[in-house]
């Protein structure tokens, strides 16, 4: 099951770390786009991880959905990721 918060134009989508649910996140963001007429920009997406994934399906993952990979830095509102993903 996807999960999801809004926040203005961002989006935070949750889901298992897997291949299938990558596949359903992109079909989402496709859908989405295509029903509003946007345009998802990918080079400005990021993916976190709990720490429980192993690195080479976290990189598998990644390359799937095309979008960059956060190793626990950065933050998103004020947060830092391993709080958001948890």
């Amino acid at each position: 099951m996807v999960s999801h918060l809004l926040f203005a134009y961002d989006f935070l989508l949750f889901s298992k770390a897997n291949f299938v649910e990558a596949q359903k996140l992109l079909w989402i963001l496709n859908t989405h786009a295509k029903a509003f007429g946007d345009e998802i920009n990918l080079s400005k997406s990021k993916v976190f991880f709990n720490r429980n994934i192993t690195y080479s399906a976290r990189d598998d993952i990644a390359q799937i959905l095309d979008v960059c990979l956060i190793l626990g830095t950065g933050k998103y509102l004020r947060l830092p990721p391993t709080i958001i993903g948890e």
